[in-house]
């Protein structure tokens, strides 16, 4: 039998300090925590694919993401590792 997963609280989130969030006031924290959404991945499972719009944006507490695109060959090209305290699913626009 598995253990229960515990969802990890922004206030208490050690990545946290790392990140985009690290100037967060404890009320802001309070806030995300009610909001905020947690899903637990597997390695070589996909979050979104290539081409999509993500669902959603997701902060990586724990673990390590790998970001790849398929390139004209039709093989996988890594593009970058996300780790603790990166965010992904935003697009930048210029």
């Amino acid at each position: 039998m598995s253990e229960p997963i515990n969802v990890p609280s922004c206030s208490e989130c050690g990545a946290r300090h790392n990140s985009v969030f690290s100037s967060m006031n404890s009320n802001q924290l309070i806030d995300l925590d009610v909001h905020k959404g947690c899903d637990f991945y597997k390695k070589g499972e996909s979050i979104f694919k290539e081409g999509s719009f993500a669902r959603a944006l997701y902060f990586v507490n724990k673990g390590k993401i790998k970001l790849s695109k398929t390139g004209t060959s039709g093989k996988d090209q890594i593009i970058r590792f996300a780790t603790e305290g990166d965010v992904l699913g935003y697009k930048i626009l210029c």
